[in-house]
């Protein structure tokens, strides 16, 4: 927002553009690259440069952008907001700054004092619970929210118990970091609640743990926006909690007749400044959250969206057991994140996979921040422009690759009994099936691809080029090659298998792959170590 676009009467309101949302406006000879902050303007930069100049970025290591010898200004009036005001995931290769500011998303979650599950930072067991032991359940695994809390519902706060001392130990991450616009007051990873008397009974009466759990934060929240307001003047603070694991269900009723959701007890409805993060984390993210096999979640997210002033979410893109199994979410990802937009999601992060994995990671971190900016985009028509780009004379080849393994999901699909379910521990859920996943012919048909497709970068004439597209071909090999390694080495001889773990143990390092099952912590190593022993 500056003299020269105010006296322009171009507009820059916080209100419509938001931090992310961007203005490309022409007046006269003059061209405004503009948004309501900082961010917005690089983001301004980059419409201007992708209108004019065809810009893309698709990798930290491509970049598209036409060259021209003459560029007339065009009579520009751009104004560019994104679907989702927030937006993260949390792909290894985002983890560079400049890419993700390229992609116009967050190398990391920022403007947080604190972020995910932060109670017990400073909740500490150790610390608390051998002269305070009602403040955490009996396995010292959640926070007690019920029992040395006060009157929840009375602005008058003894910092001498349970909640005072909670509420003094966000103030100071709060004092840490004093640009934070939002604070996280998250439960611990785990799917234990306490279980005394007083909780049990606060869970009956308010619509279970999400209900207790309200109102608890509900009153931090007061007091915390009390003190902001003393101390700091002017200062705002979205505070979030996790609608997750055993808070997952909204504390509502449900009307059949008239379809509507009610809150249990006007206590359970979030304070103005209290997100909820909706978390579905025993989703099945091959269909959408319309479909049958998740209308749990659905009504979850239904109950939320009818109590909530902020809803926000935590999806899931990754499985956290199996680094080299393909995450089938190709035909429910788009239509997801159309259905968070109608929502009014505000922050959305779909946490990919912070480990590098060899199945086509720079092509979802692509395509799902394309999407996160304009949900209005087409899933395949950006996966066939990634493509065409990244691999250039192999795209027809890679391309046929990505569809084969969509194919085989859909088969596989097609002859389930009930439905085909890939959820963040398809590990585990596919157990002794996992190897019907990808039968040895349907392997053979995955390599003859990935071989055509490596012919094709090997006849690119200029050598720096044909390096990459072969470096890139070679990391998706790795799928393949793990499965016929685990499930069929009895197909090939002594030397032939020798030889095979060695190229797979010295293509996975090249690629940074090192996890089999990141949540187990099974590694590379581990597995080359089973297979030679």
């Amino acid at each position: 927002d500056t003299a020269l676009s105010a006296a322009a009467g171009v507009d820059t309101p916080y209100d419509v553009l938001g931090r992310d949302g961007a203005r490309v406006v022409t007046k006269g000879n003059i061209l405004i690259l503009t948004g309501a902050t900082d961010r917005g303007t690089v983001n301004a930069v980059y419409d201007f440069l992708h209108e004019t100049f065809g810009y893309e970025c698709y990798a930290p290591d491509e970049i598209k952008i036409k060259v021209k010898d003459v560029v007339r200004l065009r009579n520009f009036n751009i104004t560019d907001v994104p679907s989702f005001a927030e937006r993260s995931t949390a792909y290894a290769v985002h983890t560079n700054s400049t890419f993700a500011l390229r992609m116009r998303s967050q190398a990391k979650i920022s403007g947080w004092a604190k972020w995910t599950h932060s109670e017990f930072h400073w909740m500490k067991p150790e610390v608390y619970a051998a002269d305070n032991p009602d403040w955490f359940s009996d396995d010292q695994l959640q926070l007690c929210i019920t029992r040395d809390v006060g009157d929840l519902e009375s602005d008058e706060y003894d910092h001498s118990n349970m909640r005072g001392t909670y509420v003094e130990g966000v103030k100071d991450y709060l004092i840490k970091d004093p640009s934070a616009t939002h604070m996280m007051l998250g439960i611990v990873d785990n799917r234990k609640y306490c279980t005394c008397e007083s909780c049990m009974a606060s869970d009956e009466r308010y619509g279970g743990q999400s209900g207790s759990r309200i109102r608890f934060y509900n009153a931090i929240v007061r007091e915390l926006r009390e003190w902001l307001k003393v101390n700091y003047p002017g200062r705002h603070v979205t505070f979030a909690c996790f609608a997750y694991l055993s808070c997952f269900d909204a504390p509502v009723n449900y009307d059949e007749a008239s379809g509507t959701y009610t809150a249990v007890d006007p206590s359970v409805i979030p304070d103005d400044d209290l997100a909820v993060l909706w978390a579905p984390m025993d989703a099945c993210y091959a269909h959408s959250f319309n479909a049958p096999c998740n209308s749990v979640d659905k009504r979850s997210l239904d109950g939320w969206a009818a109590i909530a002033k902020h809803l926000y979410v935590w999806s899931y893109c990754t499985d956290f057991t199996a680094s080299f199994l393909p995450f089938d979410n190709f035909n429910s990802l788009a239509e997801n994140y159309k259905l968070f937009a109608d929502y009014g999601v505000e922050f959305f992060y779909d946490q990919g996979n912070e480990w590098m994995t060899p199945f086509f990671n720079e092509l979802f971190c692509y395509v799902q921040t394309k999407l996160m900016w304009d949900v209005n985009l087409d899933y395949n028509a950006l996966v066939e422009d990634f493509m065409q780009q990244y691999y250039k004379d192999a795209a027809p080849y890679m391309l046929e690759y990505f569809n084969l393994v969509r194919t085989r999901y859909a088969l596989l699909e097609a002859q389930s009994e009930q439905h085909f379910e890939i959820t963040v521990y398809g590990e585990i859920y596919a157990g002794s099936q996992l190897e019907n996943y990808f039968p040895y012919k349907t392997l053979c048909q995955m390599s003859d691809i990935l071989d055509r497709a490596a012919d094709a970068a090997a006849a690119v004439e200029d050598e720096t080029l044909r390096q990459t597209l072969t470096d890139r071909i070679r990391v998706q090999t790795l799928v393949p090659r793990y499965f016929l390694l685990r499930y069929y080495r009895a197909y090939y001889s002594d030397s032939v298998l020798t030889e095979m773990i060695d190229s797979f143990e010295e293509d996975c390092a090249a690629a940074g792959v090192s996890y089999v099952n990141p949540n187990g912590t099974k590694f590379v190593s581990d597995f080359i170590a089973e297979l030679r022993g």
